[in-house]
């Protein structure tokens, strides 16, 4: 399995919780977890189609697999692969280190809106939801040049929190699940989060909405294969992921990373969400003017 994504990262994550959820049941499979990051996922998707399309080798990636093109970093398309099944769903947070001088979500939107070049933002990758947890709230919150600001981005998630602890960038946009442990340990503050309403351990942390930004922004990860895989191939890594994902072991590691379990198989996963999912993320680069 390919995590298209440096140890420590989000997509790392997920795939060795899989990996955990493949242990914890009866299915006979002795899966070896390889990092591929950076790049915006692009190489990590790149290794999987130069292999044999025998339906041994997978890559566990986000929506990057639509960002991506979308953004033109590639030429490869989502009709490149065959989506297998959804893994877990997570909200974007912006977080500081602690002793910030940056208090609130709202101190940082009103410095880079007085000066957009003043506030250094990392995120793991680009393109990206943790790039859009930028963009997005500060274009609502009335800042009229985005592509002003000082976005940087490092090649996942694990490098990101060393840069950010650090003190390279002073706000990191990452999925909640990447900050939740360094914020319970006291070297960093979650200003805020991408969610509909207050979630979980960071029940403290008001949303965007509560701080006046119509900004929600979910983050899932899923399963890949290459187009044209082998079809008893497709049904038999759907069939287990639907197995591990079930599994007490897999429910259980996926809580204490504060993320939420949301299988969906592959058809259903390709129509209810990457498609719609594009559709909304064509009409946010359009409106933006970031897309190359």
């Amino acid at each position: 399995m390919i995590a298209a994504g440096s140890p420590g990262g989000g997509l790392d994550t997920a795939t060795r919780t899989l990996q955990s959820g493949f242990k914890a049941t009866d299915i006979d499979a002795n899966f070896k977890v390889e990092n591929i990051g950076g790049g915006g996922g692009n190489p990590a998707r790149a290794a999987l189609l130069k292999r044999p399309n025998d339906g041994y080798s997978v890559v566990v990636e986000s929506d990057r697999i639509y960002l991506s093109p979308l953004m033109n970093t590639t030429k490869m398309q989502v009709k490149d692969f065959t989506p297998l099944a959804s893994l877990t769903s997570d909200y974007e947070v912006w977080v500081v280190k602690s002793g910030s001088k940056f208090k609130t979500a709202k101190d940082v939107l009103k410095a880079a809106k007085k000066n957009p070049k003043s506030v250094s933002f990392g995120v793991g990758t680009t393109p990206s939801d943790d790039q859009f947890n930028i963009l997005l709230p500060a274009m609502h919150s009335g800042i009229k040049d985005i592509s002003a600001l000082n976005v940087v981005a490092f090649k996942e998630g694990g490098d990101l929190n060393t840069e950010l602890l650090g003190g390279h960038v002073e706000v990191a946009s990452t999925g909640l699940s990447e900050a939740i442990t360094l914020a319970e340990s006291g070297k960093f503050k979650i200003l805020a989060v991408a969610a509909p309403k207050r979630v979980g351990s960071a029940k403290n942390v008001p949303t965007w909405k509560e701080q006046g930004l119509d900004v929600v922004i979910p983050h899932w990860r899923g399963v890949f294969g290459p187009a044209n895989m082998p079809k008893e191939a497709v049904t038999w890594w759907k069939d287990s992921i639907k197995k591990a994902t079930a599994t007490d072991e897999f429910a259980k590691k996926t809580k204490n990373l504060d993320l939420t379990v949301d299988f969906v198989p592959g058809d259903k996963f390709l129509k209810n969400v990457i498609e719609p999912g594009r559709k909304d993320a064509k009409q946010i680069i359009k409106k933006l003017g970031i897309g190359k």
